[in-house]
């Protein structure tokens, strides 16, 4: 009987983590190393895609308990297969271990978290917002006085910052959005790898050699040389920037 080790996760961190299945005999000519399947994961028995990465007749535990791969996954072409298949092929041509092959041949994947940037907004108008914050002195309401004051000269504020350089707590800040004289509004902020560069409005400046192979791809696009050309370069040469600068 015939079994396949199987990845569910295509990242550097899992790909060690092999699951085996049992090969149905009606698939069995059909299932190679990149293979998309759809096997029966975890307790529940949730349909999951999966890649197989080898083949083997042999497994550690127990073969009554394994569960058996429901079919090919055939709704889509998949990069990820074709990398694996690429991985088996090293494997098999230069040694070493599946594992080894497909850090080398995969892509890192790692999660970028989106980071929650809360801001305060006054509600109120100029002149209203002026007349409570002399009520909230009068009443010797400190720190909601002092927010009051922070967001009439300047709205919107980041809470972070309301928190750290105003020493306003939690409790202020939920009294004043109760009394509907501020709001508070949560901004998802997300990476962005540019944003230094946006920011300054500077591009990034080419070395010599990247400003000698742009000149000529432009050169030869002045002369309506519209052939395709190719980029050549060690990893980390700033094969990158020559594109972005062309297009």
């Amino acid at each position: 009987m015939q079994y396949a080790g199987i990845i569910i996760d295509i990242s550097h961190e899992k790909v060690d983590r092999v699951f085996h299945y049992r090969i149905p005999e009606r698939i069995s000519d059909q299932i190679v190393p990149g293979s998309r399947v759809l096997i029966p994961f975890g307790r529940g028995n949730r349909v999951q895609k999966g890649y197989v990465v080898e083949l083997t007749d042999e497994i550690t535990y127990d073969p009554a308990k394994v569960k058996e791969i429901i079919r090919l996954d055939e709704t889509e072409n998949s990069i990820e297969s074709d990398l694996i298949s690429l991985a088996a092929w090293m494997r098999s041509r230069y040694g070493g271990t599946m594992n080894q092959a497909l850090k080398t041949v995969l892509p890192v994947k790692k999660k970028t978290e989106n980071r929650e940037v809360r801001m305060l907004h006054l509600c109120l108008g100029q002149a209203e917002a002026r007349h409570v914050l002399a009520e909230m002195q009068r009443k010797h309401q400190t720190a909601r006085a002092r927010l009051l004051e922070a967001l009439i000269e300047q709205s919107p504020l980041p809470i972070a910052l309301v928190q750290k350089k105003l020493h306003v707590n939690a409790q202020v800040i939920r009294a004043l959005n109760e009394q509907q004289i501020l709001r508070v509004e949560v901004i998802r902020d997300y990476r962005n790898p540019l944003a230094s560069v946006k920011k300054s409005g500077e591009c990034v400046p080419l070395n010599e050699v990247q400003t000698d192979v742009v000149n000529a791809f432009l050169s030869r696009y002045k002369a309506k040389d519209l052939r395709p050309g190719l980029l050549f370069g060690v990893t980390g040469s700033g094969k990158t920037e020559v594109y972005m600068e062309l297009i």
